[in-house]
């Protein structure tokens, strides 16, 4: 293990004694051999320092990975110490490690930002979705409440004649219930008065007895037949044939009807 640091520390100082690029330079150099894999080296294959400073790197990377006691590792170089000062270049390396870490912690802010962005772009895009949604439902619903205002002012309209209707009809009624009762105690007295009329000169008190009604044709003989429509009983049934009207009220005869009277 000893003779591994020896050697390490062999490289290094040849390296050292080398004219090295500014710090900067180097450092980006440096930086681009481990992340873009040999790009820089593509690019500038003019430079003799540049390409020996990237063999002695790769062979100390290559030493140290070679060892089989630890893994290839940043820290396999970093733990290399000694009672000598830390190597320039172990420095350097620790120094790019941490700008790694840096620019690894700038994309993780940057690609946290847009992935910020992103949702709330897609957080906006759902609530004005849902927006767009609620205002269609609002819509509906504000149709849907005209169109049932619509429907009960109609039914209340209908009400409204229909209970006029009602009214108008039970005024009706009642005026034909006046009237029917009108007409009714007109009938009755009308009938009583009738029956007054039509009734012969009997004395409820003396009982039923025979009347003699001469013939209004020949005074001869006793009317036994009843003119109709008049209903007078004025002539008997020898002058009956010829009679066309009615002697007492000269009413046209429609007919006639014969009355048996009791005995005398």
């Amino acid at each position: 293990m000893n003779s591994g640091k020896r050697k390490m520390k062999e490289v290094v100082g040849r390296a050292s004694a080398e004219q090295q690029p500014p710090a900067e330079n180097h450092q980006f150099e440096l930086f681009g051999n481990f992340q873009g894999g040999g790009r820089h080296h593509s690019a500038s294959p003019s430079n003799p320092q540049a390409n020996c400073r990237q063999s002695q790197v790769q062979q100390i990377l290559n030493s140290a990975a070679a060892r089989p006691s630890k893994p290839f590792s940043f820290t396999s170089l970093l733990v290399a110490n000694d009672e000598d000062d830390v190597d320039p270049l172990l420095t350097e390396i620790q120094s790019q490690s941490e700008q790694v870490n840096q620019i690894i912690l700038l994309h993780t802010d940057i690609l946290r930002q847009a992935l910020g962005g992103v949702l709330e772009k897609q957080q906006r895009a759902i609530r004005r979705a849902a927006d767009e949604r609620a205002q269609q439902k609002l819509k509906q619903k504000e149709i849907e409440l005209q169109i049932s205002s619509a429907r009960n002012i109609e039914l209340a309209r209908k009400a409204e004649h229909y209970r006029k209707e009602v009214e108008h009809l039970r005024a009706m009624v009642e005026h034909l219930e006046q009237a029917t009762t009108t007409l009714k105690a007109h009938w009755h007295g009308d009938k009583a008065h009738e029956d007054t009329n039509s009734s012969t000169n009997v004395d409820s008190d003396s009982g039923l007895r025979p009347v003699r009604i001469d013939c209004r044709a020949c005074s001869r003989q006793r009317a036994t037949v009843m003119m109709l429509p008049c209903r007078h009983v004025s002539v008997c049934s020898m002058c009956e044939g010829t009679a066309r009207t009615c002697p007492v009220c000269r009413t046209l005869k429609r007919t006639s009807l014969e009355v048996i009277f009791p005995v005398d």
